[in-house]
């Protein structure tokens, strides 16, 4: 019992000291809001406290989510969309987990607003 107790508490020290996403994603924040980045069915999952928005990246975008500058780039303009209330529609988490088959998005998004936001660049 001790040893799983170790284990336990060794996994979320971990998790705290080495935030990596070995599942193919990748992770930001910006001001309260965290940037996962799902290259494997090419989703990016923004959340807060109480909302989830859900980016699906066009193959014009995938190579530019692999390169750190780029992507900020692409969060920093997601980020204002968000803050503008621009090509944000509603969604539910029903529909994360029916259209993209993702257990780490549904479980992201749980108990949480759920939106759809497409990326828009800027002029």
């Amino acid at each position: 019992m001790n040893g799983l107790v170790f284990l336990s508490l060794l996994a979320v020290a971990m998790g705290q000291l080495f935030p990596f996403f070995p599942w193919g994603s990748q992770g930001d924040r910006i001001h309260g809001y965290h940037f996962v980045y799902h290259d494997n069915n090419d989703l990016l999952v923004i959340r807060n406290s109480d909302s989830c928005y859900l980016v699906e990246i066009s193959a014009d975008l995938r190579n530019d989510m692999h390169h750190k500058d780029t992507r900020e780039k692409i969060e920093d303009q997601l980020y204002k969309q968000i803050k503008n209330n621009e090509g944000i529609s509603q969604g539910n988490h029903d529909e994360i987990r029916d259209k993209y088959h993702d257990r780490l998005d549904s479980f992201l998004c749980v108990r949480h607003q759920t939106f759809h936001l497409v990326y828009q660049a800027p002029a």
